[in-house]
């Protein structure tokens, strides 16, 4: 008993060349013009650590030290900085971990505090410009919880975020 193949018995169900490199054709079309709907990207201002001046003076690309000593206590030479998020389309928000000021020590009081460790600082979104701080959290806002405390945690050893949200910045919804 011979078996037919589903081709051979319908000649017409099987694709041709022509058909097969038409719906090939047809899907590389699609693909080059859904592409070509892309957004174009055009950066409005940009910092790169190796193009200084940076667009805020605490910004640097300096290494102070090799080892990593970081304590979290303020008094660190690197800046350390979280992330920028979009308030509204005036202004965009940038987080300031560390200004790379050790304010023990004779500095720049200016700088200091127009920058102050744990703050939030309002940034213009078209040039990157400081527009003044948003939120100064302080180094230590909060004692640490028990648990972590029994877990061998100091103050200063945990890492610090923010968010955006309809209730503005520091709120927490509980």
């Amino acid at each position: 008993m011979r078996t037919t193949l589903q081709s051979e018995r319908f000649p017409w169900a099987r694709p041709s060349a022509l058909c097969r490199s038409l719906l090939w054709l047809t899907a590389l079309l699609v693909a080059f013009l859904s592409a070509g709907q892309a957004q174009v990207i055009s950066p409005v201002w940009e910092y790169l650590i190796n193009k200084l001046p940076s667009p805020l003076p605490i910004l640097t690309n300096a290494t102070p030290y090799t080892m990593d000593d970081e304590n979290g206590d303020g008094k660190s030479l690197m800046d350390c900085v979280g992330p920028i998020r979009r308030y509204d389309a005036n202004r965009l928000l940038l987080g300031i971990r560390e200004n790379g000021i050790d304010e023990t020590q004779p500095h720049d009081t200016n700088l200091a505090n127009a920058y102050p460790d744990r703050s939030l600082i309002w940034i213009n979104p078209t040039n990157g410009a400081p527009i003044g701080i948003a939120l100064n959290m302080g180094l230590f806002p909060v004692p640490l919880d028990a648990n972590i405390v029994a877990a061998g945690g100091v103050p200063g050893s945990y890492y610090w975020s923010f968010d955006v949200s309809d209730f503005g910045p520091g709120h927490r919804d509980q």
